[in-house]
């Protein structure tokens, strides 16, 4: 009899980790002014590169010129003719260009 009350004296002193209580999460409201404080990240990549189609000359392009991503027309400083870039997000912007003649 004596060893069943100490059984039961160190079974009611014991609890499984699973069967902690557990604690619900504070609750933060809705609209916190510090949700709405979000900073934009400013982009790394300042300049994209776009080569003429029909010289090969290298233009370095500031990325607020298309950044929206529909195209421009460029004018080459070497030979002087007109081609269109559009910026594509790929992984970094890229310039894709057309050649019209």
């Amino acid at each position: 009899m004596q060893k069943q009350a100490i059984f039961a004296a160190d079974r009611a002193d014991f609890q499984p980790q699973g069967e902690k209580p557990q604690q619900a999460p504070a609750k933060l409201p809705a609209n916190s002014k510090a949700a709405m404080d979000v900073k934009p990240i400013k982009a790394a990549q300042t300049v994209v590169v776009a080569n003429c189609p029909y010289c090969n000359h290298k233009h370095d392009l500031p990325i607020e010129k298309g950044k929206n991503g529909k195209p421009f027309f460029v004018a080459c400083i070497r030979c002087s003719t007109e081609f269109a870039v559009r910026f594509v997000p790929v992984t970094m912007y890229q310039a894709q260009v057309a050649a019209f003649r």
